[in-house]
């Protein structure tokens, strides 16, 4: 059976993944969905730098993915010591790919937090049992609004903070900035109750 002018290209490409530097211009469906289809079902070895590239290209397209494709757990990450560096080489070169980054039980801090600007197709962030506070809600919000230089996660929906006990009810007026959540949890919290209902009301809910 011959094969198509498509297979053969395909074929070529799926083997030579290190080659790739621009996808631009080239069709999510069926070819880019195709490579990801064969980089994560395969036990061809990985190459670090096609997914930056699609990222690059596709980023939009993404969230429409397996999750396992584009989600990133840091307990998966043979990590030694701190888990910053790790977060500075993923923010340098992955921040437009991935959709749904797990940083909970990490020893990350408010002021690592900007490293996160730049992840323009974040949807899902679990920031649980961590070191944070309330400053951390407050760059994130800024994040998420472009306000100040920052221009990353507009499309975070899902946020999860909770068992972070230096997280207060004053994190409630940066998570009413953030028009595209629609899950948030806080439990753990030093977030009360009553705080939470005052503040919806105050919002009409």
């Amino acid at each position: 059976m011959s094969m198509s002018l498509y297979d053969i290209c395909f074929d070529y490409l799926k083997q030579h993944t290190d080659c790739i530097v621009d996808l631009h211009g080239t069709p999510y469906r069926p070819f880019i969905e195709n490579i990801l289809l064969y980089l994560f079902t395969s036990d061809t070895p990985l190459h670090p730098t096609i997914l930056p590239v699609i990222g690059q290209s596709h980023g939009p397209y993404l969230s429409s993915s397996p999750p396992e494709w584009t989600s990133l757990h840091f307990s998966q990450i043979p990590v030694i010591g701190s888990s910053l560096p790790a977060l500075k080489y993923i923010s340098t070169h992955m921040a437009t790919y991935i959709t749904q980054l797990d940083m909970s039980t990490t020893d990350i801090e408010d002021d690592d937090i900007s490293l996160l600007n730049g992840f323009l197709y974040l949807t899902c962030l679990d920031l649980s049992s961590t070191a944070i506070t309330d400053r951390t809600l407050s760059y994130l919000a800024l994040m998420n609004q472009a306000r100040e230089g920052y221009r990353g996660l507009p499309k975070l929906s899902e946020l999860y903070l909770n068992n972070n006990h230096l997280v207060t009810d004053k994190c409630l007026k940066y998570l009413g900035k953030m028009e595209s959540l629609t899950t948030v949890d806080l439990t753990g919290t030093q977030v009360t109750p009553q705080v939470i209902l005052i503040y919806f009301r105050s919002l009409n809910f």
